[in-house]
């Protein structure tokens, strides 16, 4: 009996490449704030230095009343 099933779209929709993270320009005081609170989380605690710069820039600050 089959436990899983993945699939993957070829072709147009699926095109190999080189990865280029995503980099929302911060100022310093947006980085420490985005910093401080992932480091609070354990799907990023763990995480070296290169690798959560990149997690990092990729993010963006939201602000909500």
């Amino acid at each position: 009996m089959r436990t899983s099933v993945s699939a993957e779209v070829y072709g147009q929709h699926n095109q190999k490449g080189d990865f280029k993270a995503r980099v929302i320009p911060k100022n310093d005081g947006q980085v420490q704030r985005i910093k401080s609170r992932i480091l609070n989380s354990f799907l990023f605690c763990n995480l070296d230095a290169e690798p959560l710069k990149i997690v990092i820039d990729a993010m963006e600050e939201k602000r909500f009343k």
